[in-house]
């Protein structure tokens, strides 16, 4: 009997060996799967923050030289616009006062 109860206890030992191995496979499986994820999300927020870099940088040229390049000569345009409409105004109204 002696014999029989070890046997069993071997059996019993082995089966329950073989399921905790199946589950830290699993774990394992799962563990790298998440280290996977979480590495693509390092790199995510690196791609991130190099693109944000990136767009800081092209405003702050927007800004610094693109835009007065655009609206410098709109500005004196209007100047000039502004000026002839008034020189118009007082030739109006010095035409209609005499």
């Amino acid at each position: 009997m002696r014999y029989e109860e070890t046997d069993y206890l071997r059996q019993e030992h082995k089966k329950t060996e073989s399921r905790l191995h199946e589950q830290a496979k699993s774990l394992l499986s799962t563990t790298d799967s998440a280290v996977c994820d979480v590495n693509g999300l390092h790199q995510k927020l690196v791609r991130l923050s190099d693109l944000d870099k990136e767009n800081r940088e092209r405003l702050h040229t927007l800004h610094s030289s693109w835009l007065p390049e655009r609206l410098t000569p709109i500005a004196r345009d209007l100047q000039t616009l502004a000026t002839q409409v008034k020189d118009f105004c007082l030739f109006v109204q010095d035409s209609t006062s005499k």
